[in-house]
């Protein structure tokens, strides 16, 4: 009997073994999952980073471009409110 409960020990520890590597191995299957989800999401924050910028660089641009048109059409204005006192023929002379 002593030697039947040894034998089953050994087959216990056996069991336990292939259970455990078993769970390892489907820990490691799963991990591998999880990480494959981290790069797309990874790569995904990437392009939506790139896109953003994007559109920043572009809005910034506008906005500049507007400014300076704002400027041109202030300085035009004021120009043209400069020649008010000057006689019609010099101001065509200076346009």
């Amino acid at each position: 009997m002593e030697h039947a409960q040894a034998q089953r020990t050994e087959v216990q520890n056996k069991v336990l073994r292939s259970q455990e590597h078993r769970r390892l191995a489907e820990l490691v299957r799963i991990m591998a999952l999880e990480i494959e989800h981290l790069n797309e999401e990874t790569k995904q924050l990437g392009a939506a980073v790139l896109m953003y910028r994007e559109v920043v660089r572009r809005t910034e641009a506008a906005g500049f471009l507007q400014r300076q048109k704002d400027r041109a059409d202030a300085l035009k204005k004021e120009q043209a409110t400069s020649l008010d006192h000057v006689s019609p023929v010099m101001r065509a002379a200076r346009q």
